[in-house]
């Protein structure tokens, strides 16, 4: 089969997949089809399963390259960012699985929020990849990413808490809600700019999956600020089940753009037209 077959194939299956998950994770959220608290368990584990599908896919792309190249460095630095994400979700569903309310604060926010440096060195590596070594260029995108994501999320916070009037949470529980989606807007902004400069492949297609995650932590974070987030399905709203879904989605959004990436290293860039003439 050519690569351009295959690659056609890939994307349609993948987004028949990912359709058919879809459906199947809002009619599980929706109705709780399932007795006892398997309905909940199935859907709490559904995150670690697509994050994980994207890490394996981001591994795969790394174990392509040999040791001592660069692009091995940007993809293994990605893979351990998206591994870092699966075990947060792993942690998270456990806890909603063993625990009553799961706080918005907890352990799996530490794998989670690690991942983001993990998914900055990738990027920066990226960049001093296509650009070479230039300090100020660098200094520029580094105090960017810092101002967006640490500083806007304090100034986030701020107005949250100043006019979002009461709440049960406590200010470091607002502060890194509020840290989430910046720091996916920053991966989105970062991505994009690569996609500019590649015009397909990998990074043409993660910013889609992390613009819809940056959207699903931001609406995420405003339901668990003003307590409108259904941590039980049982207990679901239609904006909880529209968050998590889009949440879900852009974890399969990730694993197809890696996976995609890895296709195009294993068998080449689709043929052209006058090439198959």
């Amino acid at each position: 089969m050519s690569s351009s077959h295959a690659t056609s194939r890939f994307f349609l299956y993948s987004l028949i997949g990912i359709a058919i998950a879809t459906i199947v994770y809002a009619l599980v959220y929706q109705f709780l089809p399932l007795p006892g608290s398997w309905n909940d368990t199935i859907l709490n584990f559904s995150y670690s399963v697509a994050a994980g599908l994207g890490a394996l896919a981001a591994t795969l792309v790394w174990k392509q390259f040999q040791p001592g190249e660069m692009p091995r460095r940007v993809w293994g630095f990605f893979a351990l960012g998206l591994w870092g994400w699966t075990l947060g979700e792993t942690l998270w569903a456990i806890f909603a699985v063993t625990m009553d309310e799961v706080p918005d604060l907890s352990l799996a926010d530490l794998p989670w929020v690690g991942a983001y440096v993990f998914f900055a060195i990738s990027f920066f590596l990226q960049f001093r990849l296509i650009y070479g070594v230039r300090r100020a260029a660098e200094r520029k995108w580094l105090i960017f990413g810092l101002c967006v994501s640490v500083l806007g999320a304090l100034l986030g916070t701020l107005l949250m808490r100043g006019l979002g009037g009461e709440t049960e949470q406590t200010w470091l529980e607002t502060y890194v809600a509020v840290f989430y989606p910046l720091a996916d807007l920053v991966l989105v902004i970062a991505a994009v700019k690569l996609w500019r400069v590649f015009g397909r492949g990998m990074w043409g297609r993660a910013w889609i999956g992390l613009l819809v995650m940056a959207i699903a932590d931001l609406l995420y974070s405003f339901l668990t600020f003003s307590g409108l987030y259904a941590q039980s399905a049982s207990d679901g709203n239609p904006l909880s089940l529209l968050a998590d879904t889009l949440y879900f989605d852009s974890y399969l959004l990730l694993a197809v753009a890696c996976y995609a990436q890895y296709l195009l290293l294993r068998h080449g860039p689709p043929a052209t037209a006058a090439e198959i003439e």
